[in-house]
């Protein structure tokens, strides 16, 4: 199971928890978002590629199919050669789920897609970020390439003083969505690291969330989402997590169906609805006594 399969396998246990009037909510919520041109909506209005994988991962959880037209607006971007890593990185995870059948042409546009994320991996410093949405990319395009660099040896020489990791290793401090990334990253190299669970918990907020830093001033979804799915990963129990967290969680979940991303921001998007429904999938087996957790 590649990354982004587990991602949306846990994400769709938010069924366990969610009602059919809720889930119907959120499933309308994304739908909103699709620009009739094509794309789903960022958080200025316009459709982007980076929005648009995460409205069509939502519509994956929730078993919905892709808005019609979904194919024709990536067939816009060609093999991204105009693109940065991040939206070239979506890009192929978009074309992943648009595909029903194998073709020669598909195959040929992946590979095309492929040896343009390795040319600007090579071009470029390496990032703990860029590393995780090209793998990503690679897994779900099933263009999976050994010599991709940072995420084998070169991901260490990205870890900052305090033990976690930030973009290009900068600074002291880690950041929770980057030290997540990386704990993920190393869940698939080799076994559970210790002292990444500890870093994680530390940034766990009396609210229920995660920080971003021990600066910021409150929790956010996206590193509770990020943090939740690093620690499952690598083994941790969380059952003494689950119940301030889900509660964290649904403070977030606004009235037209969608997530926002921390208690002051007044506007949902469908990035942070993603993480509101892995994080669900996540504590929902476990607030219901369905859940298998290890001992650790």
């Amino acid at each position: 199971m590649t990354i982004t399969q587990d991602m949306i396998e846990t994400g769709r246990q938010c069924t366990l928890i969610l009602d059919d009037e809720a889930l119907q909510s959120i499933t309308d919520y994304i739908y909103s978002q699709w620009d009739i041109h094509g794309g789903f909506h960022g958080r200025d209005g316009r459709p982007d590629l980076y929005y648009t994988l995460f409205g069509a991962e939502c519509l994956d959880i929730l078993k919905q199919d892709l808005p019609e037209g979904f194919s024709d607006y990536l067939d816009k971007f060609g093999n991204g050669e105009d693109l940065d890593l991040i939206h070239l990185s979506c890009l192929g995870r978009c074309l992943a789920l648009a595909e029903k059948e194998e073709d020669s042409q598909q195959q040929q546009r992946k590979q095309g897609i492929t040896k343009n994320l390795l040319e600007i991996n090579k071009n470029n410093d390496a990032t703990v970020y860029g590393a995780f949405v090209t793998r990503l990319a690679l897994e779900e395009m099933e263009q999976i390439i050994d010599d991709t660099g940072v995420w084998n040896n070169d991901l260490e020489k990205l870890r900052t003083a305090d033990g976690g990791y930030a973009e290009q290793g900068l600074g002291d401090e880690g950041t929770t969505p980057v030290t997540a990334a990386a704990a993920v990253l190393k869940s698939e190299i080799d076994s559970s690291d210790s002292a990444l669970i500890d870093w994680l918990l530390l940034r766990r907020s009396w609210m229920g969330g995660f920080h971003a830093t021990p600066a910021a001033p409150v929790p956010d979804l996206l590193s509770t989402a990020t943090a939740l799915f690093a620690l499952k990963r690598l083994g941790h129990n969380l059952t003494e997590l689950c119940e301030s967290s889900m509660m964290f969680i649904e403070s977030l979940w606004h009235e037209n169906g969608g997530f926002v991303g921390h208690m002051a921001e007044p506007n949902p998007d469908c990035e942070y609805t993603f993480y509101g429904l892995l994080a669900l999938g996540i504590l929902a087996p476990l607030s219901t006594g369905q859940a298998n957790e290890p001992e650790s």
